[in-house]
């Protein structure tokens, strides 16, 4: 053979060799791709009991422990692009071990503050807990943002056995509004508080019913068996005071409230 035939050979074979590369290259980025498209999107398991709308379920590859999340504003009607904190966070919630529970409303139409406590709403609660039971033994935690804090709250309150513990994230508290304050945490959790209680909350944050100082005031004065209280200071808001771009909803500080999240839940399932 010549050694222009043995040249191109060899460049043949170094051009077949490159292609076979760059293409297992690019089926291995669009695996991952998918798979990370896979678990956003997780899957959606109907309860009879909650309502019309299925619950969104993603599963952590290393479960430690369930999260039952509450958005806030009007519910949560089935929209995975939401900004919402709980569900804009939900894949890296799981990624530290967190099987997420996306709790839904019972139909399209938006939720009520009075509704978040009604029993209607606390028995389709309970039937997710009941679901979530029977899937595996880990700790179960609730876990809500906002409005969806007095969902999470009115259930830990009335029955604190049902659950391992109960995170409130940019929760409602006491302020000039008295509308809201017929809800506030201060009410909801009168008295003594049974189970264990995460107050998550951002020390700047400017939302008219959720008061950094209210937080601070409710967390000293509450009477719990187990409470712990997290405070954020840094982040860039960019969008309203109320909205799930700002202070109020952990808008730069993402995963700083993901680990209090999970190291706070971590942490009570050891007790």
């Amino acid at each position: 053979m010549s050694d222009l035939a043995s040249a191109e050979s060899v460049s043949d074979w170094n051009a077949r060799r490159f292609w076979r590369h760059s293409f297992s290259c690019v089926l291995a980025v669009l695996g991952l791709l998918i798979g990370q498209s896979v678990v956003a999107q997780g899957s959606w398991i109907t309860i009879n009991a909650v309502g019309a709308l299925p619950v969104s379920f993603i599963e952590s590859d290393n479960p430690k422990l369930n999260l039952v999340v509450f958005s806030g504003g009007g519910g949560w009607k089935g929209n995975l692009t939401s900004r919402n904190f709980v569900i804009r966070e939900r894949v890296a919630l799981a990624e530290r071990g967190a099987n997420v529970f996306i709790f839904p409303n019972p139909s399209k139409r938006k939720i009520s503050f009075k509704y978040r406590q009604s029993e209607e709403h606390l028995n389709a609660i309970s039937a997710v807990i009941h679901h979530v039971r029977s899937l595996n033994s880990d700790p179960i935690f609730l876990v809500g943002f906002s409005k969806g804090s007095v969902s999470a709250a009115s259930f830990g309150k009335q029955y604190p056995a049902r659950v391992d513990g109960v995170a409130l994230l940019s929760g409602i508290y006491k302020s000039n509004k008295k509308r809201a304050n017929k809800f506030a945490m201060g009410r909801i959790t009168s008295e003594r508080f049974l189970a264990p209680l995460l107050v998550l909350h951002h020390a700047k944050d400017q939302c008219k019913v959720t008061w950094p100082s209210s937080a601070q005031s409710f967390f000293e004065s509450l009477d719990a068996k187990e409470k712990h209280l997290i405070m954020l200071t840094d982040g860039t808001p960019t969008g309203g005071s109320c909205g799930p771009l700002h202070y109020h909803g952990f808008e730069g500080v993402e995963a700083s409230a993901v680990r209090g999240l999970i190291d706070w839940a971590l942490a009570v399932s050891a007790m």
